[in-house]
């Protein structure tokens, strides 16, 4: 199955590639990233936190926090 597609501007994005490095850039603080985007201007990345990870980064966060609490920006 082919996953890479092309912009508007003609540009190719190898999907593959492209998640496997954000992947590796993020960690332990992403589970897993959607990479979207065709015929768009630019690619487009919906990333799945890794929940347990993020809330280990939130101080005062109680462990069994539901995931819409996970905002550190309070």
């Amino acid at each position: 199955m082919n996953e890479d597609f092309k912009m508007s501007s003609g540009t190719w994005v190898r999907v593959g590639p492209l998640r496997m490095r954000l992947l590796i850039h993020f960690g332990v603080l992403v589970q897993d990233v959607v990479i979207a985007g065709p015929d768009r201007e630019f690619p487009t990345a919906l990333f799945f936190p890794a929940l347990e990870m993020c809330r280990k980064l939130c101080a005062g966060l109680l462990p069994n926090a539901p995931a819409a609490e996970g905002s550190c920006a309070d």
